[in-house]
């Protein structure tokens, strides 16, 4: 932290991290600013210039917010030409000056001698200045941009590329993507605070997982029901069907059983404690869909 000793340091006006509501601002101000006099408070603490203030405005806006059209579309215009419609068109955000006091949670007398830096800086020349709108203009309305998720559709694109024409079951380039998307997942709660991964197993809320398949033959089904250490355990590989997550012959856990029309899912209970190829025989008829 430095002293103001310069020359323009009595004439250019500060404004202190005491003046700036918006908390990561305000932290900044305070941790880096050069004490000085601000001219909103009367207090002498960290500070910036007004156009040092202005810059962080400046740059913050460019990141977070958008200028709103100036004026309805074809559509809307359109509907507002229609006699039969109550539509009436009103630009969409919040002025400049509204929007530069909610960023940077400041009174209206630094958002006013803020957006006078930034007008100065914007402002159309010549002809322009009648023709166009320019950022920061006095009718120049703003709103915060929402969530850009273009380069998620990017990488899941390659994802799914990778997978389909590269290597389906070693790819790199696939897990780094799942490990960008699923990382940290186990630490992530809802909103009413509950985990979005649940433990499973011995000493848990959840003490068994449960194995089912499908059957649409009587003489099959009544076959599982008598030999289920047969016909329910994990599929021999010739029974091993291609899916999203395993190839021809690769049996995989999956959680999701879908019978057709008429079939019926027998499901056998997994105990927890029980030696493998040795779970425990208890069965029986989970779901049946009727017919039609």
């Amino acid at each position: 932290m430095t002293e103001l000793d310069d020359d323009n340091a009595e004439t250019e006006k500060h404004i202190c991290h005491a003046c700036i509501g918006e908390k990561y601002l305000a932290a900044k101000v305070k941790a880096k600013g050069a004490i000085g006099l601000c001219v909103y408070c009367g207090e002498t603490d960290s500070s910036l210039t007004i156009n040092e203030f202005a810059d962080e405005i400046e740059t913050a806006f460019a990141a977070h917010y958008t200028r709103t059209a100036e004026g309805p579309d074809s559509m809307q215009e359109r509907m507002q030409a229609d006699r039969e419609s109550s539509y009436y068109w009103t630009r969409e955000g919040s002025p400049a000056i509204e929007a530069i006091q909610v960023a940077a949670g400041v009174d209206e007398e630094p958002a006013w001698d803020v957006l006078e830096i930034l007008q100065d800086r914007h402002g159309a020349v010549g002809k322009d200045a009648y023709l166009e709108e320019s950022e920061f203009d006095g009718d120049a309305h703003y709103e915060e941009k929402g969530p850009d998720n273009q380069a998620w559709h990017e990488e899941w694109d390659n994802f799914v590329q990778s997978l389909k024409a590269e290597a389906r079951f070693f790819s790199r380039t696939a897990g780094e993507h799942l490990a960008a998307v699923f990382g940290g997942i186990d630490q992530l709660k809802t909103h009413d605070g509950r985990p979005l991964v649940v433990a499973a197993g011995p000493q848990t809320a959840l003490g068994h997982l449960y194995r089912a398949r499908v059957f649409q033959a009587e003489d099959q089904l009544k076959e599982a029901l008598a030999r289920p250490d047969r016909h329910l355990g994990s599929p021999p590989h010739r029974a091993a069907r291609a899916g999203r997550m395993n190839a021809q012959g690769i049996a995989v856990w999956r959680d999701e059983l879908r019978p057709p029309v008429a079939g019926r899912a027998v499901r056998q209970r997994l105990p927890p404690r029980a030696p493998a190829g040795r779970r425990g025989s208890s069965t029986a008829p989970a779901h049946r869909r009727p017919r039609g």
